[in-house]
């Protein structure tokens, strides 16, 4: 993979900016990762892979989280209520689940 190439992941479950910002946040400090965005209107998660890049454990942690992924590029057209970041928030910190 070169330098400039990424990837796109849909990402169902998002329901709101927070749902954004929690992807984020989840994902960008992983090993691997040089660039993460994820878009709320488009419901999609694009990474830059970088070396030691591991695509399961970026799908795991978005699973972990709450949130489905998929990189055929289908997603949910209907954002939740329910959304899965205000659940993380009321975790304890270093709280899993």
């Amino acid at each position: 993979m070169t330098r400039a190439e990424k990837l796109t992941f849909a990402i169902t479950g998002m329901g709101c900016v927070g749902c954004v910002l929690d992807r984020e946040n989840a994902v960008m400090p992983m090993a691997g990762v040089e660039y993460v965005g994820v878009s709320l209107s488009s419901r999609t998660m694009t990474v830059r892979p970088g070396p030691g890049f591991d695509r399961a454990v970026i799908a795991s942690r978005v699973r972990m989280l709450g949130y489905g992924i998929d990189e055929a590029g289908s997603y949910d057209a209907a954002p939740r209520s329910d959304c899965p970041c205000k659940l993380n928030s009321r975790r304890p910190a270093g709280s899993s689940g």
